[in-house]
């Protein structure tokens, strides 16, 4: 009894978080804005799902990292495995973005293979960012 109640209210924060995310089509530059010094902020701890973890269907995925003080936002960007070409995102335009105010995002994985995710923190103004996470890596079997 307890876990589905736990559950039903897990599934009201994950619903409350995935309304609250923009999903955009970004370029790389938004990630690693040349024009703006990264390292203004301090960079987001991926905190969950742990790196390299194997999931199996559904696909619907919650990504958690660490809330970083003065961010307004999180860019998060999510790239998916070209198996023929053997590379990420590649020309087949394999990857989503999405801007969220929350430090979580609740999404959809796409098929069976290897996915990869990293978030910066964003500030108020387009210049202040924090440094790019390193990429954290899913895979979903089924």
């Amino acid at each position: 009894m307890m876990k589905n109640h736990l559950s039903k209210i897990g599934m009201v924060v994950l619903l409350i978080i995935f309304t609250k995310c923009h999903h955009h089509h970004y370029d790389d530059d938004v990630v690693t804005n040349h024009d703006c010094p990264t390292g203004q902020l301090e960079t987001p701890k991926l905190l969950s799902p742990d790196d390299s973890i194997t999931l199996d269907f559904p696909r619907w995925t919650t990504l958690i990292w660490s809330s970083v003080p003065g961010a307004s936002s999180y860019f998060v960007e999510i790239e998916f495995q070209d198996i023929i070409h053997n590379s990420y995102s590649d020309s087949n335009g394999a990857e989503e973005s999405f801007v969220t105010t929350e430090p979580a995002l609740y999404f959809q994985g796409v098929g069976k293979q290897f996915h990869r995710w990293r978030v910066v923190a964003l500030g108020t103004d387009k210049c202040t960012q924090s440094d790019t996470t390193v990429w954290r890596y899913i895979y979903y079997k089924n």
